[in-house]
């Protein structure tokens, strides 16, 4: 019983001369079967006796595998990654055995997949990169007096976007009478949040 792509050595004993349905003539021959069974005949001869023999070689199909969906994804959030081509699986690390996991990784994370198809087996790995969500937050005096100014100042992102235009952390506001909501995106990367302030 063989893996696809591997090769295995018939050896037949106790004649003078041999004889391999493959052409070979000695008593040993190398070979390397396709997928399926193969059946093998040698003829061994002393002088004009010869006995005939056959052997089967089964061979299974090396599974390819691959995970796909693996890719960047910002901290808190989910990502599914999908096996294929493989009678069974497992998922390292948590072990499933599933051909589709989720998973929500806390921080830069190598998925390492086993495929097999009985005792021939394939591996693969993915990785997942987490790039941290900001926690945003705007602080600043939100109650004022007409003609006041006020500064409001946004932390932990590393790029801002201001509703005012502003892409500074702070930005400085005379808002009218009344109430008035400033939005703010900050942003690490791709990874942003929005939050606003009355």
């Amino acid at each position: 019983n063989l893996c696809s792509g591997q090769s295995t050595v018939l050896t037949g004993a106790t004649a003078s001369t041999y004889s391999w349905s493959t052409g070979a003539t000695t008593n040993t021959i190398s070979v390397t079967p396709p997928t399926g069974s193969t059946t093998y005949t040698l003829t061994g001869s002393n002088g004009t006796c010869s006995v005939t023999r056959t052997v089967t070689v089964n061979v299974t199909t090396t599974p390819t595998v691959n995970i796909s969906g693996a890719g960047p994804i910002c901290s808190g959030s989910s990502v599914v990654l999908t096996g294929a081509t493989a009678s069974s699986y497992t998922w390292l690390p948590g072990g499933s055995t599933a051909s589709t996991i989720t998973v929500t990784p806390g921080s830069t994370t190598v998925y390492t997949l086993t495929g097999a198809n009985g005792t021939c087996t394939a591996n693969t790995t993915a990785s997942v990169s987490v790039t941290p969500t900001p926690t945003l937050n705007i602080s600043g005096n939100t109650n004022l007096c007409s003609g006041q100014s006020t500064v409001l100042t946004g932390t932990t992102a590393t790029t801002y976007s201001w509703s005012t235009g502003s892409t500074t952390s702070t930005t400085t506001v005379t808002p009218g009478t009344g109430s008035t909501t400033y939005t703010l995106v900050g942003s690490n990367g791709t990874c942003s949040v929005t939050r606003t302030v009355t």
